[in-house]
């Protein structure tokens, strides 16, 4: 036998070990009944997401778009989602997970292939005989060898399927990180239209208590009003003046917590501007309760995860039962340097069974190990289900209470400048006093700076909303 028929024999025999069929996990594993993967633990789930005395109509409702940003009417915002999406840290990083979860599935379907190995060597040799005379010896070899563990048990193809589970996982993870960063972006930004709307109301404020100081003062020139009423609206000026400083640091911090979301320098970053009355509160978004399993990317994680867990299950079972390997094996030998001159031949074929008779229990600790951390992925699952029904329940309830609550408000606001007027028209007649003015004011600046508040409760509520329904990202499959 030449070399080249006697290398491809070993060859052939390798392609022969790596067609052997591997058995799925569990299949022949005595006691083993695992679940399948993306089986979601039993958690009871309600009839309807939305409190009943909210007064919605879940059959009108329609579940998050997936650009659910663009329902604010604001070409700002849906600019900013891009660069977030362009320009995230976070999101590179999910990106780069799930890369490393892809390359580390190839590493194991690597693994549980065949090996194939080429060796080749040279060796020379001087020996002394009995009588003193030296003796030279001189070899040269060839080999071609070739390895395949047979999957009897599953436990190969238990390891690949948790490490689909974990691209799965990883996928989910990174459509998870996007939506928190579209809901965080929306959030900062909304705060900051907020800071600097309650900064121009601060402003206009401070207006109308100068213009009322400038009256009092008049008055007290011409003999009217009391140094006291002079003061006491110099107070109402200073106070509304010294108002303006938090606000002012508040719309640079929503300023700068953007520019992080948007992976910009802080210091250089100036957001994007919108007019405050201009924004609208999109419609609320609702879906039946077992669709919202299929919208959180972040359920949908802890799914995956859950698989993976079960696959390391059925892999440690696998592990307490033998293993049988493949060999094969072709080498060339000669007594000549570097040279394969008229060389020997051999080939080789065989199998081994490998079995641990005792590790002192590790094995079944190892069971045991893996059972249990299943068990806390489980409870962990329902956990996380039961605080997603409780977020769009919250998220529900905020929304509505919250355009309830803003429409009093600005009753209340409209009064409150009614009352002003007439103080203010009172006390410039001569009819009213200093004090019912004073006090008139600060109820508009408190009704003003509530109603804004409110606002931005409800808008961020509408933000809220739609990440507890998913943004609109839904499980495919």
């Amino acid at each position: 036998m030449n070399l080249p028929s006697c290398l491809p024999l070993a060859a052939l025999a390798a392609a022969v070990l790596a067609g052997c069929a591997a058995t799925a996990p569990g299949d022949a594993l005595p006691g083993a009944t695992p679940l399948p993967h993306g089986e979601r633990p039993a958690v009871a789930l309600p009839v309807r997401l939305d409190d009943p005395g909210l007064g919605l109509n879940p059959a009108v409702l329609a579940p998050p778009p997936p650009d659910w940003w663009a329902g604010f009417q604001a070409p700002a915002l849906v600019d900013l989602m891009q660069q977030a999406e362009a320009g995230s840290a976070t999101l590179a990083q999910a990106l780069e997970r799930l890369r490393q979860a892809e390359l580390s599935l190839r590493q194991t379907q690597a693994a549980a292939g065949p090996s194939v190995g080429l060796s080749a060597g040279a060796n020379a040799r001087r020996s002394a005989a009995a009588g003193g005379d030296w003796a030279a010896t001189r070899s040269s070899s060839l080999g071609l060898s070739a390895g395949y563990e047979l999957d009897l048990w599953g436990r190969l193809a238990a390891d690949e399927q948790a490490a689909q589970a974990t691209v799965a996982q990883r996928g989910f993870d990174l459509a998870s990180a996007r939506l928190s960063l579209q809901a965080s972006v929306a959030t900062a930004w909304l705060n900051g239209l907020a800071s600097a709307e309650r900064l121009r109301l601060a402003r206009d404020n401070l207006a109308l208590a100068e213009r009322l100081l400038a009256i009092v003062q008049a008055r007290h020139r011409a003999g009217v009003a009391t140094p006291l009423e002079v003061a006491q609206q110099q107070t109402t000026v200073l106070s509304q003046r010294a108002a303006l400083l938090p606000l002012q640091l508040a719309q640079r911090q929503y300023a700068t917590a953007l520019a992080l979301l948007l992976g910009r320098t802080p210091q250089d970053y100036t957001p994007p501007v919108h007019p405050w009355a201009q924004l609208q509160v999109p419609a609320p978004a609702l879906v039946q309760p077992a669709e919202l399993l299929l919208r959180r990317p972040d359920l949908a994680a802890q799914e995956a995860q859950l698989g993976a867990a079960q696959a390391n299950v059925a892999a440690a079972r696998a592990a307490l039962l033998p293993s049988l390997s493949l060999s094969a094996g072709a080498s060339l030998g000669s007594d000549t340097l570097w040279v394969l001159a008229d060389p020997s031949r051999a080939l080789s074929l065989g199998a081994s069974l490998a079995y641990t008779l005792f590790d002192g229990g590790q094995r079944q600790t190892a069971v045991a190990l893996s059972q249990s951390q299943r068990q806390v992925l489980v409870l962990g699952y329902g956990e996380a289900l039961r605080a997603a029904l409780k977020e769009v329940d919250d998220a529900l309830g905020g929304a509505e209470r919250q355009r309830q609550q803003t429409l009093a408000q600005a009753e209340v606001l409209a009064q409150a400048r009614r009352a002003l007027a007439l103080a203010e028209a009172q006390y410039r007649a001569g009819s009213g006093n200093l004090q019912a003015v004073l006090e008139a004011q600060r109820t508009v600046f408190s009704a003003q700076d509530g109603l804004t508040s409110l606002e931005l409760a409800r808008l961020s509520a509408a933000v809220e909303l739609f990440r507890a329904l998913g943004g609109g990202w839904r499980l495919q499959g």
